[in-house]
């Protein structure tokens, strides 16, 4: 079926065959089975149905819906909304002037140049580029993949890795199964994980981590950091707040950390650089070894029950034992010459 410069809104359902729609001056409505449906220069909205076959739609003035089967659904240049529900379908698109929805199986989605995406996917790779909105993506067995996006964007997915780049506003990530990789994030950055590594470069904001059998990495993050690892190491460096990392059976290793430190680990160990390095807590419940650190400008000197730091900045290897600080032995010393010479004590009182 073709059909060519319609001044009015034109439907057509068909079966067995091919459907083309060209240089329409109005909406048009189009259902076909056993066959491609292919729409170009829509000056109204567009809704297209095709099972067994492609589906593509160009240059649409208005919205698009479209909806397909066991074939692409493709569109580029749509003036306003787009919505494509698929099923073992590929999708693919490029600009369009409004929010882009799709829902789909069983297929890759690739998305360019739109107002903004919102993506439910199962066992297909997602990857969007140049969204001038948000982007929520989700999907199963695929990997997502966002580049220069700038709004905010949340991901969800499982048996696949995520990777973010170049995003205007603030990240949320939950995954499992799948290594996360986020550089060059503007906002603040919150992971879920498990099974996986996690990989944080140039985050913006306040960075929360969580994940288990794999290194998490953080390198500038401007704002604090929480860090929550088991059976994996913990590497972080250039944050600029406050640090707290826990983790298990692997090392911790800290460095460039501007301001607080509070550390917990259990048969790993603790190395801290460029910050104070305090000795293990005595009296832990869970028999962990933990420890806590601070830049702060406050020249008094914490209880020597509870926690010791080491004499300078430089890194240490924790757990250390034995010794006190120097201002510590410094008033032992002055204690111990009062009570052996207390005259030469009063006669320096009475000077």
């Amino acid at each position: 079926v073709n059909v060519v410069r319609v001044g009015a809104r034109s439907r057509v359902n068909n079966s067995n065959g091919n459907v083309d729609l060209l240089d329409l001056e109005g909406p048009a409505d189009v259902t076909s089975s056993f066959g491609s449906v292919k729409a170009t220069n829509v000056a109204g909205d567009l809704s297209a149905k095709a099972s067994n076959g492609s589906l593509t739609a160009t240059n649409v003035q208005g919205n698009a819906n479209l909806e397909g089967s066991f074939g692409a659904i493709r569109f580029s240049d749509v003036k306003k909304r787009v919505t494509c529900t698929g099923s073992n379908s590929k999708v693919s698109g490029v600009r369009a002037g409004e929010t882009v929805t799709i829902r789909t199986t069983f297929g890759a989605v690739d998305v360019l140049d739109v107002a903004g995406v919102d993506i439910e996917n199962s066992n297909g790779k997602i990857v969007v580029r140049g969204i001038r909105g948000g982007a929520m993506l989700t999907t199963s067995f695929g990997a997502i993949e966002a580049y220069d996006v700038r709004g905010n964007v949340t991901a969800v997915n499982s048996n696949a890795a995520v990777t973010l780049h170049d995003i205007g506003g603030a990240v949320e990530v939950r995954t499992g199964f799948g290594r996360v990789s986020l550089t060059d994030i503007h906002g603040g950055a919150k992971v879920t994980s498990e099974n996986a590594g996690v990989s944080l470069t140039d985050i913006g904001g306040p960075a929360t981590v969580k994940t288990s059998f794999g290194t998490l990495e953080a390198t500038r993050i401007r704002g604090g950091l929480t860090a929550e690892n088991s059976n994996g190491a913990i590497r972080a460096s250039g944050i600029e707040g406050p640090v707290s990392a826990r983790t298990s059976f692997a090392g911790v290793t800290l460095d460039g950390v501007r301001e607080n430190v509070d550390v917990i680990n259990q048969n790993g160990s603790v190395v801290v650089g460029n910050s104070w390095h305090w000795e293990p807590i005595k009296g832990d419940p869970d028999g962990r070894d933990v420890y806590r650190g601070s830049r702060s400008r406050r020249r008094s000197r914490p209880s020597a029950s509870r926690f010791r730091k080491t004499p300078d900045t430089r890194s240490r290897r924790g757990p250390r034992s034995g010794g006190s600080t120097p201002r510590c032995r410094s008033a032992c010393r002055d204690r111990s010459a009062a009570s052996r010479f207390p005259e030469k004590s009063a006669t320096a009182a009475a000077s």
